[in-house]
């Protein structure tokens, strides 16, 4: 009698031993289709395909503590008083935030990327437009909020 309720649990659990293996394996297998559409970035980016280095780069600027060191790693020598006078008070609430990331859409030398930002208590849709600037490679010219 305490044999098949001993062998009933086994065969339950018996899957479950499996379950990293199977799960690795299901990670491993390669992305078919599209990506979800975020209701205020519109089709989301593939993390996982690497579309653009921008979207690397636009995860790692948004989710960062903001202050004078953002600025020097993130924006464009050129574009860091105007945007520091725009958006000081907004950055200084919204980051570091939990970003939301659409599609990069790359027009000659830029790329303008379309973001959500969840940050403490606030958020915002924002187009960020990045350029390559000499060694310092993919920084923010412009931030245009939606």
């Amino acid at each position: 009698m305490k044999k098949v309720p001993l062998l009933t649990l086994l065969l339950i659990c018996f899957p479950l031993l499996g379950a990293p293996t199977l799960t690795k394996s299901l990670l491993e297998l390669p992305w078919e289709g599209k990506m979800p559409i975020h209701k205020s970035v519109g089709l989301l980016s593939d993390p996982a395909a690497a579309t653009h280095p921008i979207v690397a780069k636009s995860q790692q600027a948004f989710s960062s503590p903001y202050g004078p060191l953002w600025f020097e790693r993130f924006v464009a020598t050129d574009s860091r008083i105007m945007l520091n006078k725009i958006y000081d008070s907004l950055l200084s609430t919204v980051l570091p935030a939990k970003v939301v990331i659409g599609v990069p859409q790359v027009t000659g030398n830029q790329v303008a990327v379309p973001l959500y930002l969840e940050g403490r208590g606030e958020s915002v849709r924002a187009a960020v437009v990045w350029v390559e600037e000499g060694k310092k490679g993919w920084v923010i010219t412009s931030i245009s909020l939606l």
